[in-house]
Order: structure tokens, then sequence, then C-alpha cells
């Protein structure tokens, strides 16, 4: 039983070898480039070997144990050189020439690539900058618009401070003249008892200056009267608006 088991052990290190040889081999780029070459050159015999309906051993003498094969013009080859030699030549020389091929490729398309990439970055670069542009443009127009804007309110407050300013001065005017119709009054002896008196009184207002001298320059009572109401309500009018 030991020694049977023994030859099992020894039988199943064998078979891991071989396949672990195999698989190498076939995972080896040097052999998979000598065993592509034995296809391509014997592609024809192989075909023929494959399709004959004789024997496999008799295709192979007539395929394998022939005459010269032509290779170049005069040249002509035996048929294990031109079978098994020269594939393996071509297998070995494309193994060499395939990393140098790979690499000149590689060189050119990663040269390529970087322009591409260069290219697609100055694009982004130029997006970037219209819509920096455009963000610029946006925020100046807003800029103008704000600055249109305060402007409008400079207008509008410097307008209302002058009504304000007409106000007092009206004001005060109006102030001054109802001193004055008490001055008048007072000279009348203060004493309004009748009807004639009343009239004598307020034609004597109206036809005051309301101020000592200067009757030119002066504005009557109504007047006076007139234009603080149309100020007021005018200022009342613009509040409303400013409110809706």
């Amino acid at each position: 039983m030991s020694a049977d088991s023994s030859i099992e052990k020894e039988n199943s290190s064998t078979q891991n070898l071989l396949e672990d040889a195999v698989k190498d081999k076939l995972f080896n780029k040097v052999f998979a480039y000598i065993f592509i070459s034995f296809l391509i050159s014997n592609w024809r015999d192989i075909f023929i070997l494959l399709k004959s309906k004789d024997d496999v051993m008799y295709t192979l003498s007539i395929v394998f144990v022939g005459e010269k094969i032509p290779l170049l013009g005069n040249l002509f080859l035996p048929s294990f050189v031109a079978h098994f030699v020269l594939p393996f030549i071509y297998g070995v020389v494309a193994s060499i020439l395939a990393p140098l091929l790979t690499l000149l490729i590689s060189l050119v398309t990663s040269t390529l690539y970087a322009k591409l990439r260069k290219i697609d970055e100055i694009a982004n670069k130029k997006e970037q900058i219209r819509t920096i542009n455009s963000d610029i443009k946006k925020a100046i127009k807003k800029q103008r618009d704000v600055k249109k804007y305060i402007e409008q309110e400079e207008e509008e407050l410097e307008s209302l401070e002058k009504r304000l300013k007409e106000i007092r001065e009206q004001i005060e005017c109006v102030d001054s003249d109802i001193i004055h119709i008490i001055k008048l009054y007072r000279e009348k002896g203060e004493s309004l008892n009748s009807v004639d008196d009343f009239y004598e009184f307020f034609t004597a207002v109206k036809n005051s200056s309301f101020r000592s001298g200067d009757t030119n320059d002066r504005e009557t009572l109504e007047e006076l009267l007139s234009k603080l109401s149309d100020s007021l309500e005018k200022i009342k009018c613009d509040a409303n608006k400013k409110v809706g």
C-alpha cells in the first residue's frame, strides 16, 4: 500500500510539473510568437492534414518529407527548415521586434494623446474664460443698473429736500404773517363786535403785504396757504407711491 501511494504521489507531482510547464509555455510570449509563426508558415499543410482522408502518417510523409521548398526566387529550403526552423526564427525575431514596435506606437500615440489633452485643456480654459467674461458683463450691467437706481434715488431725495426747504420757508412766512395778523387785530383794539369790524379787519389782512414795507416781493396770505397746501399734497402723494 505504501509503495502504491508513493507511486501515485510521484505520478501526481509529475503531472503537476507537466501542467505547470505547459502553462508556462503557453503564457510565455516567445513561445506564443513561435507557435503563431509555426501556424502561419504551415497553415496550408495543416489544412491538408486535417482534411485528408488518407492515413495520418502517410499524409505527414507527403507533407513534411518532400522536395526542397522555394523561399524567394531561386532560393530553396529543405522541408524541415521551412516547416520548423524558419517559423522558430520568425517567432524569435517577432518576440524581439514586437516590444520595440509597441514602444514606438506607445511613443507616437502618447504624443498624440498629450496633444489632444492639451487641446482639451485649452478648450476648457477658453470656455472658463467665456463664462468669466459673461459673469463680468452681467456684474457690470448690474452695477450700472444699481448706479442708475442710486442716481435716481439721489435726485428724488434732492427734490424732496428742495420741497421741504420751500415748505419750511413758506411755514416761516405764514408764521410771520400770522404774527402780523395778530398785530393788525390788536390795532383794531382786539374787538370784532360787528360785521363791519370783521369786514374791515379781513380787508386789511387781504390788502396787507404781511411785511412792513416790501409789497412787491410779498405774496398774499391766500397764495401762501395755497402753495403750502399744494406742496403738502404732493409730498403725501409721493410718499404713498413709495409705500405702494
